[in-house]
């Protein structure tokens, strides 16, 4: 599996002039056709540093060559913190980061990267934020041929943040409260001009875009299988909105797209027992990204 020690940097340019960081791990003797694209989540974290990246996740696809991109303004030197509202965030990130940033970043690298190896396949693969980044990703075939978002959510950002902060606030005035800032602060960021601030570890360019963003018109454009899998326990997001946006899609037609549920799983897919059931998702993907064709 990948550490971080034995992975090369390599950067490629951005139109800004800073650099984009990446890790190409090359696992086998002979060359593998298909590359593995690992997308993280929301977090100020090196990638390097992320354990489902590290070692769930690769063996979805445990022959491919793996790729992952850091974030802007995020390096190897950058130590790992759970705490979203760490205080040593990089300023660059906290302003610069956003969805089509990402996008773009990995668009470039994956082009950059095939235009080098010849793969056949190219599997993205992410989970919550990096779901999302992982659907745009589908819009762009000659880039990527399957794409596998974990807990993705539905089509508003704000009905998942709703659900969130329903599962942690038990008590109904203090709940009334919280939804009330939120909805305040929601419409200050759609309504007013580009600010510097800091909320929960993103600054203006990302939120104004996630609250703008509309996920079923993401998955509307994308071109290539796409597995939507969803743990029916998940707190983060709103499992009722997953599954209302992968019905009405169906409802429209879009074929390629296909929707696992995860029965008692959470955010992490943890059972009721707090047992972790990692290995019996990463297979259910493994053999989905191995069929020829979506079933």
């Amino acid at each position: 599996s990948m550490t971080a020690q034995a992975e090369q940097t390599q950067t490629l340019p951005r139109s800004d002039s800073s650099n984009i960081h990446y890790y190409l791990s090359i696992e086998n003797e002979k060359p593998s056709d298909t590359l593995l694209v690992l997308i993280q989540g929301s977090d100020c974290n090196s990638v390097t540093k992320v354990e489902m990246i590290k070692e769930g996740l690769p063996t979805v696809a445990p022959d491919a060559d793996l790729l992952t991109v850091e974030k802007y303004g995020i390096t190897q030197a950058l130590s790992y913190d759970y705490d979203p509202e760490r205080t040593d965030c990089p300023e660059s990130f906290v302003q610069k980061d956003s969805i089509s940033q990402r996008v773009d970043d990995h668009l470039k690298v994956i082009s950059h990267v095939r235009s080098q190896h010849r793969y056949k396949n190219v599997y993205a693969v992410g989970g919550s934020e990096g779901a999302l980044v992982a659907n745009f990703l589908a819009q762009y075939p000659e880039t990527v041929s399957k794409v596998v978002a974990f807990n993705g959510g539905g089509a508003r950002f704000i009905d998942d943040l709703e659900h969130a902060i329903k599962s942690e606030i038990t008590d109904k005035k203090t709940y009334t409260e919280v939804m009330q800032e939120v909805q305040e602060f929601t419409q200050n960021v759609l309504n007013s001009e580009p600010v510097e601030f800091n909320v929960s570890g993103h600054g203006f360019a990302w939120w104004r875009e996630i609250l703008e963003l509309n996920q079923t018109d993401v998955l509307r454009k994308t071109q290539v299988p796409v597995l939507l899998v969803q743990a029916e326990k998940d707190s983060s997001v709103s499992v009722k909105s997953a599954l209302e946006q992968f019905n009405l899609l169906k409802k429209e037609g879009k074929s390629n797209i296909e929707y696992l549920s995860l029965a008692g799983l959470d955010h992490a897919f943890n059972d009721k027992d707090g047992q972790s059931q990692v290995p019996t998702v990463i297979k259910d993907v493994q053999h989905w990204l191995e069929s020829d064709k979506p079933k």
